[in-house]
Protein backbone atom coordinates (compact mmCIF):
# COMPACT_ATOMS: atom_id res chain seq x y z
CA UNK A 1 0.00 0.00 0.00
CA UNK A 2 1.33 3.33 -1.17
CA UNK A 3 2.62 5.67 2.19
CA UNK A 4 -0.11 8.24 1.76
CA UNK A 5 -2.60 6.42 1.41
CA UNK A 6 -1.50 4.02 4.26
CA UNK A 7 -1.54 7.06 6.73
CA UNK A 8 -4.49 9.40 5.67
CA UNK A 9 -6.58 6.98 4.86
CA UNK A 10 -5.94 3.72 7.22
CA UNK A 11 -4.22 5.47 10.00
CA UNK A 12 -7.08 8.56 10.45
CA UNK A 13 -10.27 5.85 9.24
CA UNK A 14 -9.41 2.17 10.47
CA UNK A 15 -7.35 2.74 13.42
CA UNK A 16 -9.47 2.40 16.00
CA UNK A 17 -11.23 -0.80 13.88
CA UNK A 18 -7.60 -2.25 14.06
CA UNK A 19 -6.97 -1.53 17.38
CA UNK A 20 -10.63 -3.15 18.82
CA UNK A 21 -9.77 -5.80 16.36
CA UNK A 22 -6.69 -7.12 18.96
CA UNK A 23 -8.67 -6.69 21.79
CA UNK A 24 -7.51 -3.00 22.60
CA UNK A 25 -9.26 -0.56 24.41
CA UNK A 26 -9.38 2.86 23.08
CA UNK A 27 -7.72 4.93 25.94
CA UNK A 28 -10.28 7.55 28.40
CA UNK A 29 -7.40 9.12 30.37
CA UNK A 30 -7.00 12.69 30.48
CA UNK A 31 -5.43 14.25 27.22
CA UNK A 32 -6.87 11.51 25.00
CA UNK A 33 -10.05 14.02 23.73
CA UNK A 34 -10.48 14.86 19.94
CA UNK A 35 -9.73 18.86 20.33
CA UNK A 36 -6.12 18.60 20.66
CA UNK A 37 -2.58 18.80 18.80
CA UNK A 38 0.28 16.69 18.64
CA UNK A 39 4.08 17.60 18.08
CA UNK A 40 7.35 15.36 18.56
CA UNK A 41 8.57 16.66 21.76
CA UNK A 42 12.17 19.05 22.11
CA UNK A 43 14.43 18.60 24.82
CA UNK A 44 14.52 22.04 27.06
CA UNK A 45 17.44 23.60 27.60
CA UNK A 46 18.64 26.92 29.72
CA UNK A 47 20.36 29.53 27.92
CA UNK A 48 21.41 33.07 28.67
CA UNK A 49 19.78 36.41 27.52
CA UNK A 50 22.26 36.74 24.89
CA UNK A 51 21.96 33.57 23.99
CA UNK A 52 18.28 33.90 23.46
CA UNK A 53 19.18 37.18 21.42
CA UNK A 54 21.48 35.32 19.24
CA UNK A 55 19.11 32.72 18.38
CA UNK A 56 15.82 34.84 17.88
CA UNK A 57 17.90 36.46 15.07
CA UNK A 58 19.24 33.43 13.84
CA UNK A 59 15.64 31.70 13.36
CA UNK A 60 14.39 35.33 11.77
CA UNK A 61 17.08 34.14 8.97
CA UNK A 62 17.39 30.84 8.69
CA UNK A 63 14.09 29.58 9.29
CA UNK A 64 12.20 29.93 5.78
CA UNK A 65 9.14 28.89 7.28
CA UNK A 66 8.56 31.10 9.82
CA UNK A 67 7.43 34.20 7.64
CA UNK A 68 4.42 32.94 6.21
CA UNK A 69 3.40 30.12 8.33
CA UNK A 70 1.34 26.78 7.08
CA UNK A 71 -1.81 26.85 8.74
CA UNK A 72 -3.77 23.99 6.23
CA UNK A 73 -7.59 23.48 6.38
CA UNK A 74 -7.45 21.52 3.42
CA UNK A 75 -5.16 18.85 1.95
CA UNK A 76 -1.82 20.31 0.45
CA UNK A 77 1.35 21.15 -0.13
CA UNK A 78 3.61 23.72 0.70
CA UNK A 79 6.93 25.11 -1.41
CA UNK A 80 9.19 27.71 -0.11
CA UNK A 81 11.99 29.99 -2.16
CA UNK A 82 14.34 27.55 -0.93
CA UNK A 83 12.40 24.65 -2.28
CA UNK A 84 11.64 22.57 1.41
CA UNK A 85 8.02 21.40 1.15
CA UNK A 86 5.69 20.01 3.46
CA UNK A 87 2.41 17.95 3.16
CA UNK A 88 -0.65 18.37 4.73
CA UNK A 89 -3.38 15.32 4.98
CA UNK A 90 -6.86 16.61 5.95
CA UNK A 91 -9.71 14.11 7.10
CA UNK A 92 -12.74 13.22 8.86
CA UNK A 93 -12.26 12.08 12.00
CA UNK A 94 -15.29 11.50 14.31
CA UNK A 95 -14.50 9.16 17.40
CA UNK A 96 -14.63 10.79 21.04
CA UNK A 97 -12.66 7.45 22.51
CA UNK A 98 -9.41 8.18 19.91
CA UNK A 99 -5.54 7.90 21.73
CA UNK A 100 -3.27 10.40 20.82
CA UNK A 101 -0.79 8.99 21.97
CA UNK A 102 -1.20 5.85 19.98
CA UNK A 103 -2.37 7.42 16.80
CA UNK A 104 1.47 9.03 16.40
CA UNK A 105 3.06 6.49 17.12
CA UNK A 106 1.38 4.58 14.87
CA UNK A 107 2.25 7.39 12.14
CA UNK A 108 5.83 7.33 13.44
CA UNK A 109 6.24 4.21 12.40
CA UNK A 110 5.14 4.64 9.02
CA UNK A 111 7.74 7.54 9.02
CA UNK A 112 10.40 5.53 10.29
CA UNK A 113 10.72 2.71 8.05
CA UNK A 114 10.59 5.05 5.20
CA UNK A 115 13.57 6.92 6.79
CA UNK A 116 15.12 3.56 7.72
CA UNK A 117 15.40 2.66 4.07
CA UNK A 118 16.77 5.32 3.03
CA UNK A 119 19.29 5.91 5.67
CA UNK A 120 18.06 9.46 6.01
CA UNK A 121 15.81 11.40 8.30
CA UNK A 122 14.23 12.33 4.57
CA UNK A 123 10.65 12.52 6.57
CA UNK A 124 9.59 14.20 9.68
CA UNK A 125 6.89 14.67 11.96
CA UNK A 126 5.61 18.87 12.19
CA UNK A 127 2.20 18.07 13.82
CA UNK A 128 -0.61 16.03 13.91
CA UNK A 129 -3.95 17.90 15.48
CA UNK A 130 -7.72 16.44 15.39
CA UNK A 131 -10.26 18.75 16.15
CA UNK A 132 -13.95 19.90 15.06
CA UNK A 133 -14.06 16.28 13.85
CA UNK A 134 -11.23 16.72 11.20
CA UNK A 135 -7.42 15.33 11.47
CA UNK A 136 -4.65 17.11 10.23
CA UNK A 137 -1.13 15.86 9.82
CA UNK A 138 2.02 17.91 8.58
CA UNK A 139 4.95 16.41 7.64
CA UNK A 140 8.02 17.90 6.30
CA UNK A 141 10.53 16.57 3.93
CA UNK A 142 14.38 17.29 2.90
CA UNK A 143 13.55 17.20 -0.23
CA UNK A 144 11.23 17.59 -3.06
CA UNK A 145 11.92 13.94 -4.24
CA UNK A 146 11.55 12.49 -1.14
CA UNK A 147 8.33 14.26 -0.75
CA UNK A 148 6.52 12.61 -4.19
CA UNK A 149 8.13 9.31 -3.87
CA UNK A 150 6.69 9.56 -0.30
CA UNK A 151 2.94 9.91 -1.21
CA UNK A 152 3.49 6.49 -3.71
CA UNK A 153 3.31 6.51 -7.60
CA UNK A 154 -0.24 6.93 -7.88
CA UNK A 155 -0.36 10.23 -6.06
CA UNK A 156 -1.91 12.77 -8.32
CA UNK A 157 0.95 15.15 -8.53
CA UNK A 158 3.41 14.72 -11.37
CA UNK A 159 6.08 17.66 -11.13
CA UNK A 160 6.99 19.92 -8.23
CA UNK A 161 10.00 21.98 -8.90
CA UNK A 162 11.08 25.69 -7.60
CA UNK A 163 13.60 27.78 -9.59
CA UNK A 164 14.54 31.35 -10.40
CA UNK A 165 13.09 33.62 -13.12
CA UNK A 166 16.17 32.75 -14.99
CA UNK A 167 15.63 29.58 -15.16
CA UNK A 168 12.01 30.00 -15.90
CA UNK A 169 12.78 32.27 -18.52
CA UNK A 170 15.31 30.08 -20.16
CA UNK A 171 14.05 26.34 -19.69
CA UNK A 172 9.79 27.29 -20.31
CA UNK A 173 7.38 28.63 -22.20
CA UNK A 174 5.62 31.12 -19.71
CA UNK A 175 1.90 31.78 -21.41
CA UNK A 176 -1.21 32.42 -20.38
CA UNK A 177 -0.50 34.10 -17.37
CA UNK A 178 -2.47 36.31 -14.65
CA UNK A 179 -2.03 38.56 -11.53
CA UNK A 180 -3.73 37.14 -8.62
CA UNK A 181 -6.76 39.64 -9.44
CA UNK A 182 -7.07 37.69 -12.68
CA UNK A 183 -6.47 40.36 -14.89
CA UNK A 184 -3.81 39.32 -18.11
CA UNK A 185 0.16 39.44 -17.24
CA UNK A 186 2.56 39.16 -19.89
CA UNK A 187 5.95 36.77 -19.27
CA UNK A 188 8.23 40.05 -19.69
CA UNK A 189 6.04 41.85 -16.98
CA UNK A 190 5.95 38.68 -14.53
CA UNK A 191 10.06 38.19 -14.81
CA UNK A 192 10.63 41.40 -14.11
CA UNK A 193 11.40 41.37 -10.50
CA UNK A 194 14.52 39.06 -10.12
CA UNK A 195 14.22 38.55 -6.51
CA UNK A 196 11.05 36.05 -7.37
CA UNK A 197 11.08 32.47 -7.53
CA UNK A 198 9.29 30.25 -9.82
CA UNK A 199 7.07 27.04 -9.07
CA UNK A 200 6.24 24.95 -11.46
CA UNK A 201 3.36 22.01 -10.82
CA UNK A 202 1.58 19.71 -13.01
CA UNK A 203 -0.99 17.66 -10.89
CA UNK A 204 -4.39 18.22 -8.75
CA UNK A 205 -3.85 19.89 -5.21
CA UNK A 206 -3.65 23.04 -2.92
CA UNK A 207 -0.69 25.24 -3.04
CA UNK A 208 0.49 27.53 -0.58
CA UNK A 209 4.00 29.38 -0.78
CA UNK A 210 6.04 31.32 1.85
CA UNK A 211 5.77 34.74 -0.31
CA UNK A 212 3.05 36.94 -1.41
CA UNK A 213 2.15 35.56 -5.12
CA UNK A 214 2.87 38.15 -7.87
CA UNK A 215 1.38 36.35 -11.29
CA UNK A 216 0.23 32.42 -11.63
CA UNK A 217 -1.00 30.43 -14.99
CA UNK A 218 -4.78 30.95 -15.48
CA UNK A 219 -5.23 27.03 -14.72
CA UNK A 220 -4.94 28.17 -11.13
CA UNK A 221 -8.01 29.25 -8.87
CA UNK A 222 -6.37 32.02 -6.39
CA UNK A 223 -8.00 31.15 -2.97
CA UNK A 224 -5.01 33.62 -0.83
CA UNK A 225 -2.10 35.88 -1.08
CA UNK A 226 -0.30 33.13 -1.00
CA UNK A 227 -2.15 30.00 -2.32
CA UNK A 228 -3.86 28.83 -4.89
CA UNK A 229 -6.19 25.30 -5.97
CA UNK A 230 -4.93 23.67 -9.88
CA UNK A 231 -5.80 20.40 -11.35
CA UNK A 232 -4.02 20.02 -14.83
CA UNK A 233 -2.28 17.77 -16.67
CA UNK A 234 0.35 20.75 -18.25
CA UNK A 235 2.71 22.63 -16.58
CA UNK A 236 1.56 25.47 -14.18
CA UNK A 237 3.31 28.10 -13.11
CA UNK A 238 3.28 30.39 -9.37
CA UNK A 239 5.29 33.74 -9.27
CA UNK A 240 5.95 34.43 -5.86
CA UNK A 241 8.25 36.88 -3.30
Amino acid sequence: MHARKFICALMLLSLLLCLAACGKQPSTTEGSNTDSTVQPSAPQTSRSSSEEHSSETEESTEDPLSDYPFEPTVTGIYLTREGKIQSAEVSSFDDPHYDKKTLLDFIADVVGEYNAAKGIEAVSIVSLEVADKKATLVLSYDEISHFMEFQGSDFNVSLIKVVTTEEAARDYTLTNLMKPDGTKVSAFNALKDEQQKVLIIKGDTSVTVNGDITALSKSFTVTGPNSARVSTETECFIFFK
